[in-house]
């Protein structure tokens, strides 16, 4: 839900949070 709020944050969350997503 944080990445479609914000789609900056998913770039570098997005490495970290797929693991746990």
């Amino acid at each position: 839900m944080t990445m479609n709020t914000r789609p900056e944050i998913q770039t570098r969350v997005k490495p970290r949070r797929v693991d746990r997503l």
